[in-house]
């Protein structure tokens, strides 16, 4: 293995480190001495790599979106799946495994606030268009019928990104303007709403 290698794979193990800590205690609460004790690497290997708690939350955020790119990448491919199930997939994996949910996203855009930007574009370029995709594919088989496939790609991509960020951004600054019954309520009535 050579150093350029070994380096990366340093890093890697950071960003792990770091991400677990960030989602089990938040970014507040999680120090670089966490990291240090939870990746086992030393202090001197964690600051070689990465200047700041925040530069570490960047990497992570930028990680969580390469991993995403590829399982929908992956998904668009599986064109054996109907439409729906895949779209279904999708959403789910979207709220469940997204940076947003496992991070806190109100909290890691507080910090490293380009990321947000970076997200909803990662959303726009590289996630809707193979959900675009996706719909396509249906459209050619005659599972869905739908006039405006890019468009409903880019919409339902960013409702699940924006909704995702709106609860989030509440419960980070205590506004908990929506009870969580009012959350299920909106949920369940969107979902009714497109039946």
């Amino acid at each position: 293995m050579n150093q350029a290698e070994k380096s990366e794979r340093t890093r890697e193990a950071i960003c792990i480190a770091a991400r677990q800590l960030f989602a089990d205690k938040g970014y507040d609460m999680t120090t670089m001495q966490d990291i240090v004790t939870t990746s086992g690497m030393s202090k001197g290997a964690i600051y070689h790599h990465f200047s700041s708690k925040q530069e570490v939350l960047r990497s992570v955020v930028v990680g969580e979106l390469h991993y995403l790119n590829a399982f929908v990448e992956d998904l668009a491919a599986q064109s054996d799946v109907s439409v729906t199930d895949r779209v279904t997939v999708l959403a789910e994996h979207m709220v469940a495994s997204s940076p947003q949910s496992g991070l806190g996203r109100a909290n890691w855009v507080s910090e490293v606030p380009e990321a947000l930007l970076e997200s909803l574009r990662n959303t726009l370029t590289k996630l809707a268009p193979h959900l675009e995709q996706m719909l396509r594919q249906g459209i050619e088989s005659g599972e869905i019928g739908c006039a405006f496939p890019r468009e409903v790609a880019e919409v339902l991509v960013l409702l699940v990104d924006v909704w995702d960020f709106i609860s989030a951004f509440l419960k980070r600054f205590d506004a908990q303007v929506l009870s969580e019954d009012a959350i299920a309520v909106i949920k369940n009535g969107v979902g009714h709403f497109y039946e």
